[in-house]
């Protein structure tokens, strides 16, 4: 056995510690923005889920008033305060 063996050894391991240490310096910021992202692309799917039932709803709403003449005439009362004509209003 060489008598600088364990000098070799050290070094070695010491430049395996470097490299690790600048492959975390180097790939954590972009595994942080990648998580980062992900969680972001995570909320405006679910954002996406949401308003796609909305939509739904609303669009059921729209054909519902259109085809009935009830239903247009109960939204009318109660949002906008109308009456019909010969009828009073009692408070």
């Amino acid at each position: 056995m060489r008598p600088d063996w364990g000098i070799e050894l050290m070094r070695v391991r010491l430049v395996t510690v470097l490299i690790w240490l600048l492959a975390v310096v180097v790939y954590l910021p972009g595994f942080w923005r990648m998580n980062h992202l992900s969680t972001t692309l995570r909320f405006y799917r679910q954002q996406e889920v949401q308003l796609s039932v909305q939509n739904r709803k609303l669009r059921e709403e729209i054909v519902a008033l259109k085809t009935n003449p009830f239903l247009t005439e109960k939204l009318a009362r109660r949002e906008l305060g109308l009456i019909r004509e010969g009828e009073w209003v009692v408070k």
